[in-house]
């Protein structure tokens, strides 16, 4: 048996308690044997603890795009608003539905009835839409967006301000709808390390 086979073999065997013995206490008294059948045993749990840890932290920094799937009424608004109002560049499509990197995620846009939404989210003393979507942003990139709507002329369901000012989660937020109605909230952090402050 190849020695990285021979050893896989004889790790499991002792993590799994079905040995008797470790490989260097096979001539050993019985005493002995027992002592040095747990450590080994000991030392094999111990390896594969930190496998294991290896493995959860290199999940912890698993590199990710979050996407979404909704539906629009008109592709040719929602490429408008999307692509020239929102200024995100679009990608694959066919007649039926159309991608778009969502400031570094994937929204897919496809023809249907849009969800329908209500003023019940009640965030302080104010009702947002639900359900919505959107992003978080450093706070400058969220100025230059709200900006860059404003020039647009867009209407807001909530104009851009700052909310829980002074608390741990200081934000400064805006609710808009897309041409079908989909309601978005963009939030702008002074860092991005307070986004889940409490």
């Amino acid at each position: 048996m190849p020695e990285a086979l021979h050893t896989k073999a004889v790790l499991c065997e002792f993590i799994s308690g079905e040995a008797t013995a470790a490989p260097s206490a096979r001539h050993q008294t019985a005493t002995t044997q027992r002592k040095s059948v747990r450590a080994w045993r000991k030392d094999c749990r111990n390896v594969m603890a930190e496998i294991m840890a290896a493995r959860l932290l290199s999940l912890g920094a698993m590199q990710s795009l979050f996407h979404l799937a909704i539906h629009v009424t008109d592709l040719d608004a929602a490429r408008g608003f999307y692509g020239s109002v929102l200024g995100c560049t679009e990608g694959r499509s066919t007649n039926t539905w159309v991608d778009f990197d969502f400031f570094g995620h994937q929204i897919s846009l496809h023809l249907g009835a849009p969800f329908v939404t209500t003023l019940t989210g009640r965030v302080g003393d104010q009702l947002v839409p639900m359900p919505h979507f959107g992003l978080v942003l450093a706070l400058p990139d969220w100025q230059v967006l709200a900006e860059r709507l404003k020039r647009a002329k867009l209407a807001f369901v909530l104009e851009p301000q700052c909310r829980f000012a002074g608390q741990a989660g200081e934000q400064w937020t805006m609710f808009f709808t897309d041409p079908c109605g989909n309601p978005i909230e963009v939030k702008g952090f002074a860092s991005l390390t307070t986004v889940y402050a409490t």
